[in-house]
């Protein structure tokens, strides 16, 4: 199943990242680019998803979302 505009949408809002989206990768802070990790890995919709230090750079709210979303899987 695919992740829908509106989906990828919503969660670029609640990352934050849906004003830079169209910047490159490499202009944005460690954190930044951790959530666009993230994103990449969880918007593929696995049934298992291994992570190493996901919390590395990550602000306390972005960290919540992100335990959010994995409970999603």
């Amino acid at each position: 199943q695919r992740t829908s505009p509106e989906e990828l949408t919503n969660l670029l809002k609640q990352c934050q990242l849906d004003k830079v989206q169209n910047q490159y990768i490499s202009s944005f802070s460690k954190g930044m680019r951790q959530k666009c990790s993230f994103l990449f890995a969880y918007i593929q919709k696995p049934a298992i998803l291994i992570l190493d230090e996901p919390f590395v750079g990550l602000d306390a709210m972005t960290m919540k979302l992100v335990l959010r979303l994995l409970e999603k899987i």
